[in-house]
């Protein structure tokens, strides 16, 4: 018996469209959820960047950090915030590139191996 609530098409995707929806917000999500990969995304993509950007806000702004917080639009206008925000960012899409890269891979492979998909099925 399948114990699985929403269960997921096991076929092949693409590796460069899932790496284009990696970078796109909750969309990411969705990407991550077809290959079976939605519970690790969440932890490193959102928990632990959600993290590591507070908690480096912080180390450069001790106690300050929390009065530049409540009065900083959302895109940081200070240099030293847009700077950090910046390579937050950029360090943040590199790594979701490479990991959705990875694991669609490794997907990929593991359906072929499973013999349910042919490669040529290289669908959406």
């Amino acid at each position: 018996m399948n114990n699985q609530i929403m269960p997921v098409n096991r076929k092949i995707y693409s590796v460069k469209i899932q790496m284009v929806l990696a970078i796109i917000p909750f969309v990411d999500l969705w990407a991550s959820y077809r290959i079976m990969k939605l519970r690790l995304w969440l932890l490193i993509m959102y928990l632990g960047f959600g993290l590591l950007g507070v908690l480096t806000d912080w180390a450069n702004y001790g106690d300050r950090f929390w009065d530049l917080a409540y009065e900083t639009p959302m895109f940081p206008t200070q240099p030293p915030l847009l700077i950090n925000f910046i390579l937050l960012e950029a360090i943040t899409i590199s790594v979701a590139v490479i990991l959705m890269r990875k694991w669609t891979i490794d997907w990929n492979k593991k359906i072929e191996s499973e013999g349910n998909m042919s490669p040529k099925d290289d669908a959406l």
